[in-house]
């Protein structure tokens, strides 16, 4: 671990960062120290703005927002809490606690390149302990009214998992959730999250609740049993099309009792997954006991210290560093804001090196206990989920059955019958439909045609089967650019990416597009209109000046035209 040469910044006269341990879309990770009375210190994470990022107020209000959240989740063992929130010339930062561990993502990483399998017992104790992490934000209400906040994390993914030193798992970044309390609300369409780990609604920018969660949580229980991702692709928007249709392809020797907790998680629609992480606990808790139990923080503990992953090597070298560190830097040799450079040396007592050595040891000896040898953390339960049900009929009209494949298959079926609308992936079986009444039907799948038909069931023919054939639509070519460069959004597509961009792919259609930059007065919107296809250039003029960084006084335009 290198600790020479690092920008050391203060938040007020209480907390000092010192080490900057990661970076993300929008915000940086700082590992440091917490200052009281009478030599009081502890080791703290601190989460604040990218340098270039902190003009924005878009992400002011979003790491203001998750503040707001976290500060009503500290009581959660398995959600990383929130110490403070400090604002120094106009610019937050999150006080957090330090994770000594790395992330799901790295072991999973680890994993794959050992080519082993996570065992199922510590697969059984992450995802229950990310379980009730969930638990905690979705049960969550505020403390004086008690209004629910309906908070749904919607990023849960491998990255967003930490896992301590000591065993513990812990939920991070909660930077784009939703809740009641949020000061910037998702419009319609926008889509917000890791595609790799969407729900089908999430994907498609329709409404989401704490189901969606549901969904990611059964993406990461799936990736760790599996040792790989449930969705796999080369492009963003092939990963997002996988998303929207939602199919999952299990491997053929699943356990029927683990297929099922994880249809209970995975089904398309929300309302056939399960109505609470309490139940879907128990039933993993009855699969586990047969499988051997499940694992404990000190089985998972043991098991990451064997596994030797660099990362959790690091994190333990840090914190051992940052133990035995002298006071933190006076004030005046650094920036407030964090520029100023300091020789790490200057404060570091050379004998966190004989910790680290001692804390080596240790753990060698630790390694040489029995594994998974304790008793499993649930007991079973005889509830299973129901995840197969239909929408039944009203009243006790005779009904019927209409069957619909696609070729391809994985497209997304709708079926309306009076007012009643039912969606599914294809193949789709639609029961309950009233006999002698019309009922429509249309297939979707991205980059095809739209196809449908009219049916009608009858006494004599209460079950109706049909093949639908998709023909391919033409793609288009698209390349976004701008002056000067900016964002740009297609909702339901592409979230915010770069412009200059490459050359992106898209099925024949009509699409909104969207350019974005936090100095322009306003957005700029055009209309990309290639039902038939070819190759098209969208284009922005953003009517910033350059030289000062300033708005020019017009509005900005967007237009695309084919090429």
């Amino acid at each position: 671990m290198t600790a020479t040469n690092q920008t050391v910044f203060w938040l007020g006269d209480r907390y000092c960062g010192l080490l900057k341990i990661g970076s993300g879309g929008m915000g940086e990770v700082w590992a440091g120290k917490a200052l009281g009375d009478r030599g009081f210190e502890r080791i703290i994470a601190i989460k604040r703005l990218h340098i270039d990022r902190r003009t924005r107020e878009s992400h002011h209000r979003a790491i203001l927002d998750e503040a707001a959240v976290l500060q009503h989740l500290s009581a959660s063992p398995n959600i990383v809490s929130i110490i403070d929130l400090r604002e120094e010339d106009g610019q937050p930062a999150l006080i957090m606690e330090y994770i000594d561990g790395p992330e799901l993502r790295d072991v999973l990483s680890t994993l794959e390149f050992k080519n082993q399998r996570l065992p199922f017992p510590l697969v059984a104790y992450i995802v229950t302990e990310i379980s009730k992490g969930l638990s905690s934000a979705h049960n969550c209400k505020h403390p004086n009214t008690g209004v629910p906040l309906n908070i749904v994390h919607r990023d849960i993914s491998p990255s967003n998992i930490m896992l301590s030193s000591t065993g513990a798992v812990k939920i991070t970044d909660f930077g784009i959730a939703k809740s009641e309390i949020q000061t910037t609300k998702t419009q319609l369409g926008e889509i917000k999250g890791k595609y790799q780990y969407m729900a089908p609604e999430q994907a498609r920018g329709l409404e989401i609740d704490f189901r969606t969660d549901y969904f990611a949580l059964g993406l990461v229980f799936y990736e760790c049993l599996f040792g790989r991702p449930a969705y796999e692709a080369s492009t963003d928007v092939e990963y997002i099309e996988k998303a929207r249709i939602g199919h999952i392809a299990y491997p053929e020797d699943i356990p029927s009792a683990l297929k099922r907790i994880l249809d209970g998680l995975l089904a398309f629609h929300p309302a056939q997954r399960y109505t609470d992480l309490e139940k879907f606990r128990r039933d993993l808790g009855e699969v586990a006991i047969e499988k051997g139990g499940i694992a404990t923080s000190d089985d998972l503990n043991q098991y990451l210290h064997e596994l030797k992953i660099p990362q959790l090597k690091e994190a333990i070298e840090r914190r051992l560093c940052l133990e035995n560190t002298r006071a933190a830097p006076p004030r005046e040799m650094v920036d407030v804001t964090g520029m100023g450079v300091v020789d790490l040396r200057w404060y570091k007592n050379r004998k966190w090196q004989i910790a680290i050595l001692s804390a080596v040891a240790v753990t060698a000896i630790i390694a040489g206990t029995a594994y998974l040898a304790r008793p499993p953390i649930l007991r079973p339960s005889g509830a299973t989920p129901a995840v197969n049900a239909q929408p039944a009929a009203p009243g006790n009209e005779q009904t019927g059955i209409i069957s619909i494949e696609t070729e391809p298959a994985n497209a997304i079926v709708t079926l309306i019958s009076g007012k009643r609308k039912f969606e599914s992936p294809s193949p789709a079986r639609f029961d309950n439909i009233p006999i002698n009444e019309v009922a429509k039907v249309v297939a979707r799948k991205d980059g095809y045609t739209d196809v449908s038909a009219q049916f009608t069931l009858t006494p004599e023919k209460p079950l109706i089967e049909h093949k639908f054939t998709f023909e391919k639509k033409p793609q288009v070519s698209v390349r976004f650019v701008s002056n000067p460069p900016s964002t740009v959004t297609v909702p339901g597509r592409l979230n915010s990416i770069e412009s200059p961009s490459p050359v992106m792919t898209l099925p024949a259609g009509s699409y909104s597009v969207v350019f974005k930059n936090p100095l322009a007065i306003s957005e700029a919107k055009a209309t990309l209109d290639a039902s038939a296809g070819g190759i098209f250039t969208c284009s922005a003029n953003m009517q910033i000046d350059v030289t000062t960084g300033t708005p020019n006084g017009t509005s900005p335009s967007a237009s695309c035209k084919k090429n």
